[in-house]
């Protein structure tokens, strides 16, 4: 069973689990409720932006910066549709903060340079796409929200292609 993102730390370590079977089930069995999705979701969606501005302006290349600027564009997009949905099913604003285990992955960001940036971003985004991909794909088949179900539904193939490239990415020579 995948281990669900909300509970506080427990995916952001480990990059693994998501070749597991994607489920909305929380580790105690019970459903992942909307809450704790819109939580979720949105914590991704703003450690995309901020890692992705981060990389549009420090990354060596420029497929990598091309990248960065992506991730900004689409996370913001999912965001906002994030938003929406959470708005039509009475929900309140979905958080703008960043879980502490992703802050640390920030402010590691941050001090790397060079080509140690782009290789601790591509190796943090591969992990960050696929946690992500687990939770949507997870709220996407079992979600009891429809209209946060229909947003994690639109969401999954963003984030699909973003992990593909990603990996392209960090096996082309140089990284970038």
């Amino acid at each position: 069973m995948i281990r669900p993102l909300v509970l506080v730390g427990a995916l952001a370590l480990l990059a693994g689990c998501a070749s597991e079977p994607p489920s909305s089930m929380t580790q105690s069995g019970m459903a992942m409720s909307a809450g704790d999705y819109v939580t979720a979701a949105a914590e991704a969606d703003q450690f995309e932006i901020q890692e992705g501005q981060l990389a549009a302006t420090r990354a060596q290349g420029p497929k990598l910066r091309d990248f960065g600027q992506m991730m900004v564009r689409d996370h913001t997009a999912t965001s906002q549709a994030l938003a929406a949905a959470a708005a039509r099913s009475g929900l309140g604003a979905p958080p703008t903060a960043l879980r502490s285990e992703q802050q640390q992955m920030l402010d590691k960001l941050h001090a790397a340079k060079g080509a140690d940036f782009d290789r601790l971003y591509l190796s943090q985004q591969v992990q960050a796409h696929q946690e992500a991909l687990s939770l949507q794909t997870a709220y996407a088949d079992g979600g009891a929200d429809s209209n946060l179900k229909s947003a994690a539904i639109a969401a999954v193939p963003v984030i699909r292609r973003h992990l593909d490239l990603v990996r392209q990415l960090s096996t082309s020579p140089g990284g970038s």
